[in-house]
């Protein structure tokens, strides 16, 4: 029996777990889930895990930062889809519609 498919499909699983949190994440503190952020950040989860051993690192530590990177970069991806999306509204102060009349004191 082939273990690298196993692993590599057990590998699989974990980047998109890691994804599926980093997705988590953003989510809670931009309070604006979306499946286009969930796409975005499963995509980055599993390019940032696979990243280390495209550029030939196979050793356990480039395992454990493939995972990291997995993390962050799903996360990071999250959150600029979400924040970018038209009609994300900012925590901060509103801003008045200019030409309405009011001026400002």
């Amino acid at each position: 029996m082939a273990v690298a498919p196993l692993f590599f499909g057990l590998l699989l699983l974990v980047w998109l777990a890691l994804g599926t949190a980093g997705w988590t994440l953003a989510a809670v503190f931009t309070r604006r889930p979306t499946f286009l952020a969930l796409a975005v950040a499963l995509g980055a989860a599993v390019l940032g895990g696979m990243l280390p051993a495209l550029l030939g690192w196979r050793t356990p530590p480039a395992l454990m930062c493939g995972l990291l990177l997995a993390l962050v970069g799903s996360a990071a991806a999250a959150w600029q889809t979400e924040t970018r999306i038209p009609g994300y509204k900012n925590d901060g102060p509103e801003q008045k519609p200019s030409g309405t009349g009011e001026q400002d004191a």
